[in-house]
């Protein structure tokens, strides 16, 4: 409406909603979400439009379990196998090795899975938490951040830890703390200051932190805080060439 496409964009949702007849929108008239909703309800056979939905939940019809289970196909499984034994991966192991590559590139290509004890978990004791990322619904990368009106949703980089664990530490809601991270191959330590978010939907062990920050020139975005990527090793031992890369890593938290 403010755009001055109203009826172009009432024309659409007609469209798209398959709105007819008697259910279609005036296209010079600004409906509400509910007139919307409504109209499409009662076209599909909802009697009371949205009412019935509030009345009785959501209406839905069983599918067959063979259009989505193999194991419910015909015999065998309708010729969906799952290979298990993966030769070719132990094949390029070999090649490999026989082209002098060191460990760190051939040890997970096998034909089987294998348990290896992660390089994270050779950091000395005193690095006794996680470090993972994530991402948050209402950004986009990192890239959202640009945008002053969305960055106002969450203007800065938390460090997100279980409420408990923290009570704990002696660590409370918007502490500044360090997070150090430890490469177990190299020694090498690096850290980011953070504020703490308590949450209670994360191991104690585990501390996250979103990707989305981190910028340092950009006007809206440079204020954020840090990245977690600046304090992950991303070197042998942490990533692979298998396009499984997981980068997480052991930390060591402290007040700032």
């Amino acid at each position: 409406e403010k755009a001055g496409i109203l009826s172009e964009y009432l024309s659409v949702i007609n469209k798209e909603l398959k709105l007819k007849d008697q259910y279609a929108l005036d296209v010079n008239k600004k409906p509400t979400t509910r007139d919307i909703l409504d109209r499409w309800a009662e076209q599909n056979g909802y009697e009371g439009g949205m009412e019935f939905f509030e009345k009785h939940g959501v209406k839905s019809s069983p599918s067959p379990a063979d259009k989505y289970y193999a194991p419910a196909w015909s015999e065998p499984y309708g010729g969906v196998r799952h290979r298990l034994y993966g030769e070719s991966l132990l094949r390029y192991q070999g090649e490999m090795k026989d082209k002098g590559a060191e460990e760190n590139y051939w040890r997970d290509y096998t034909a089987l899975p294998t348990w290896r004890t992660p390089t994270m978990l050779k950091s000395p004791a005193e690095y006794d938490m996680y470090l993972i990322s994530h991402k948050k619904v209402e950004f986009k990368q990192s890239r959202t951040t640009f945008n002053a009106l969305l960055n106002e949703l969450e203007p800065e980089q938390l460090a997100e830890m279980n409420a408990g664990e923290a009570e704990a530490r002696g660590i409370h809601e918007n502490d500044w703390v360090w997070v150090e991270s430890h490469n177990a191959v190299t020694g090498e330590k690096k850290r980011i200051k953070a504020r703490v978010k308590l949450i209670e939907g994360i191991r104690p062990d585990t501390v996250t932190m979103s990707h989305h920050y981190g910028f340092w020139v950009h006007p809206t975005a440079k204020k954020g805080g840090p990245t977690p990527n600046a304090i992950f090793p991303v070197g042998e031992g942490y990533i692979t060439n298998t396009a499984d890369q997981s980068y997480q890593v052991r930390i060591k938290l402290t007040r700032a």
